[in-house]
């Protein structure tokens, strides 16, 4: 992930600019195939057919928070996919008996 090797690199690097780029390109490619009426990503992501990942949508959402933490994306235009996107895994599981989330 890019939060594990970005600090080995000089913010103002090559390097550092095209991890970047790569990371924003990645995370706006995972945000298209989000589904839309549970905020989680299916086992293969260009087909919805198929199961809604939990463990993918965790780390979906893990990648999105902590560019959001860092600065890599702007918080104002990432965070109603983070929220649609805990809400739907934390609705699936965590508060399966439960009607609304705290």
């Amino acid at each position: 992930m890019f939060d594990h090797i970005a600090p080995y690199f000089p913010i103002f690097s090559f390097q550092y600019g095209q991890l970047k780029y790569i990371y924003v390109t990645h995370i706006n490619g995972i945000l298209e195939a989000q589904d839309p009426t549970t905020g989680m990503w299916h086992n293969i992501l260009n087909d919805d057919t198929t199961f809604l990942e939990t463990s993918a949508s965790g780390m979906f959402t893990a990648a999105l928070v902590i560019g959001m933490e860092r600065g890599w994306i702007p918080k104002e235009e990432y965070n109603d996919a983070v929220k649609q996107a805990w809400h739907g895994i934390a609705t699936k599981y965590a508060f399966k008996d439960r009607q609304t989330l705290n």
